[in-house]
């Protein structure tokens, strides 16, 4: 990182911290995470907010079972913490990156796929992207990635891929009673349905700063009743 470069990184912090004060405990994991050589898969830290890490570092289990979709760092992560994870990922470069990094650490309570976006109708919204770079794909395969495991089989169900809102539909069946789905960037206009989808189950939204990034972000946590 070259002086300009730290200095406005520097600023920027500066700015967010004065933003949101009560983000100040974070600020030395925040600026280690910004060190260069720093990334998700490097770390084997979870791209979210670091209130909604300390949150699943209190929740899971070594007994728990847990879906995502998009892997990365929070694969690495939840596979060291839990029985089994099973995650699901649509860039094919990244599925392989992650997939070297389990094999060379023997993970076997980890299940990788990966489901490429497929081409269809851009009148069809039903499995689509808001990103203008997958317009005109249709993430049907991926979302349903999680229909293959019966109802009620996992403890949590992390959201942080594509076409989030057909993810969260498709997810909600397969969550324990007791256990929780988790919606990362639910702050984005694009995921304002969210809460709307989940009704009245409770929630936090675990609102703040966040590794690897500048800007402050959330993270929002349901838990399935009992």
């Amino acid at each position: 990182m070259n002086p300009i470069s730290a200095s406005k990184k520097i600023l920027s912090m500066a700015g967010e911290l004065r933003r949101h004060p009560r983000e100040l405990p974070y600020a030395l994991r925040w600026l280690h995470s910004l060190l260069p050589g720093h990334s998700p898969l490097y770390d084997e830290v979870p791209w979210i907010t670091f209130r909604a890490i300390d949150w699943l570092d209190t929740y899971l289990k070594s007994d728990m079972s847990v879906f995502e979709y998009g892997a990365g760092g929070s694969t690495l992560y939840l596979a060291k913490r839990v029985r089994n994870v099973v995650s699901v990922e649509h860039d094919e470069g990244f599925y392989q990156w992650v997939k070297g990094i389990l094999s060379q650490r023997a993970n076997p309570n980890c299940q990788l796929m990966l489901h490429k976006p497929e081409p269809c109708e851009e009148s069809d919204p039903a499995f689509a992207s808001y990103q203008e770079k997958y317009r005109g794909l249709c993430f049907e395969s991926y979302v349903k990635a999680i229909d293959s495991y019966p109802d009620q089989s996992f403890d949590l169900v992390l959201v942080d891929g594509r076409a989030r809102m057909a993810c969260i539909k498709r997810a909600l069946a397969k969550i324990k009673p007791g256990g929780a789905l988790m919606l990362d960037n639910s702050n984005r206009p694009a995921y304002a349905q969210a809460a709307h989808l989940m009704g009245d189950i409770p929630h936090s939204d675990l609102a703040g700063i966040t590794p690897w990034n500048l800007e402050a972000s959330q993270t929002s946590v349901w838990q399935i009743p009992s």
